[in-house]
């Protein structure tokens, strides 16, 4: 070092004054081990627009760590499933997959399942509250811990694929074994369907492009534990996350046994009204990210803007 300069130290009390002080000025914070460097990035993940340092800047996707522009990542949604119980900021698929399709999954629905040698029978199926597996609790006069002793999982990190087939079955294929469900009761079979499909792709699909991240970047090695994991293991948030769950499968139940909701609400599968609203919400945001792509070529044309560094 040079004369007359003191060499800071790198760890202790001083390292964490810093850190400190880093947050009350509002200073990024350090990238998580699923997030896409700045550097491999210069076009928006979603919209391949060209990234700049003044009218495009980089941000993070929380859920699924992909870079893109603002546009395509102004949404904020808690992410108590991914560790995150804040409102941070997530794509529009992410946002989706939290809001729309993960508590439909939560909450499960009523499906037949081929039993072998034995008749179908009728199950909930549900996603586990620590979104790692898919239960089918036998269906009784009650869903309660006794049908959780008897309920069979099937692991989502041995789901290898999920098909909706004619005329209205969904298949889960896993490593040895595929899964037949039937949709049972009033509801539509082919949307429900349809709508479970898309949903269980969504889920496994960001579950995939994570680990992909942490291999790549946040120098996780396979078959370690996963940050998600470790970060949804601790008991506060394994509690909260239970009793999400729990509520949604109550809710659900009753709605499947007809009986009147409390609050009036609908069971938690999505209505052809709410498809409508979400498809021309798509448009609508769309047409939003085409005059934004304009205006900002116009303005990178106008004062000789280059691709740039950014992130938040």
């Amino acid at each position: 070092a040079p004369r007359g300069r003191p060499q800071l130290s790198r760890t202790g009390p001083l390292q964490d004054a810093i850190r400190a002080a880093a947050k009350l000025c509002c200073v990024a914070e350090p990238p998580a081990p699923h997030w896409v460097p700045d550097s491999v990035c210069e076009l928006c993940s979603e919209c391949g627009t060209p990234f700049d340092e003044v009218l495009r800047r980089r941000h993070h996707c929380r859920a699924c760590g992909r870079v893109l522009c603002h546009p395509c990542s102004a949404r904020s949604v808690a992410l108590p499933g991914w560790g995150i119980e804040a409102a941070v900021r997530a794509c529009d698929r992410c946002h989706a997959l939290e809001t729309l399709q993960l508590p439909m999954l939560l909450g499960g629905d009523l499906w037949s399942v081929a039993g072998g040698w034995t008749r179908a029978k009728r199950r909930l199926v549900c996603l586990d509250a620590d979104q790692s597996a898919l239960s089918l609790l036998p269906w009784d006069d009650e869903v309660g811990a006794g049908a959780c002793d008897k309920a069979r999982r099937i692991e989502l990190a041995r789901l290898r694929s999920v098909e909706a087939r004619p005329p209205a079955v969904l298949a889960l294929s896993c490593e040895s074994e595929t899964v037949l469900l039937e949709p049972t009761g009033a509801q539509a079979g082919i949307r429900r369907v349809a709508a479970w499909s898309a949903a269980l792709s969504s889920l496994l699909s960001v579950y995939a492009l994570r680990r992909e991240h942490e291999r790549l970047y946040g120098g996780v090695r396979a078959g370690a534990a996963s940050p998600r994991t470790v970060a949804v293991s601790a008991p506060r948030l394994q509690r909260e996350l239970q009793a999400r769950q729990a509520a949604l499968v109550a809710k659900q139940a009753a709605a499947l046994r007809g009986e009147a909701a409390l609050d009036g609400e609908q069971p938690t599968t999505p209505s052809r009204a709410e498809i409508e609203a979400a498809r021309e919400e798509g448009e609508r945001r769309e047409e939003q990210r085409k005059r934004y792509r304009e205006v900002h070529a116009r303005m990178r044309a106008k004062y000789g803007l280059e691709g740039g560094q950014g992130q938040a």
